[in-house]
């Protein structure tokens, strides 16, 4: 009895001795009832075979500034451990289930929160480098649009100085043919 006692005070999640076997001598009503017992208050009981049934119901509220999601949730157990040990099972899921499903919850709901800001970040930056774009080829196109309004001038005005170009060489051109005619004139 002592080293057994020793063997459950020091014992840890990991099991590092994995079965541990009792001889029952005297097998009687009475004692075989008590080391079932002990065989149920010594194994691990997962709460998969306490629970018979799960029923959850989900609610959702979708007011004007407020959007919110309630969850109704049902567990139903099985009676073949009896009343008193039900009473204990339930003790136990109150203080230790319920409050590591709350904690799951919390850290569960927080990473979507960052999960969902980041991506609602990244949207955002996104959509602002897709404005910046935006602006980038309006101004590009105001840009060239002025450039070519520039170009457009600087032919008008080429052609205006061709134009008098040929003006004047025609001018000048009719000048140097009044001027031969008129040395023909003379040299007649």
């Amino acid at each position: 009895v002592p080293r057994l006692r020793q063997l459950l005070m020091v014992a840890s999640q990991k099991v590092k001795t994995p079965t541990m076997e009792f001889y029952l001598f005297y097998i009687s009503s009475s004692a075989l009832r008590k080391a079932k017992r002990l065989q149920r208050r010594w194994s691990r009981l997962l709460f998969s075979q306490v629970l018979k049934t799960l029923n959850i119901h989900e609610k959702l509220s979708l007011k004007l500034n407020d959007h919110k999601r309630t969850y109704k949730i049902e567990f139903y157990f099985d009676e073949k451990y009896g009343k008193k040990q039900l009473n204990e099972i339930i003790r136990l899921f109150e203080t230790y289930f319920i409050s590591r499903l709350c904690r799951s919850i919390n850290k569960k709901r927080k990473e979507l929160t960052t999960t969902a800001l980041l991506t609602s970040a990244h949207i955002q930056l996104a959509e602002k480098d897709d404005d910046d774009d935006e602006d980038d080829e309006q101004i590009n196109g105001e840009a060239n649009t002025a450039k070519e309004k520039a170009n457009r001038n600087d032919e008008k005005e080429y052609d205006d100085d061709d134009d008098d170009n040929n003006n004047n060489n025609e001018e000048n051109e009719t000048d140097d043919e009044e001027t031969m005619q008129d040395n023909q004139d003379e040299n007649d």
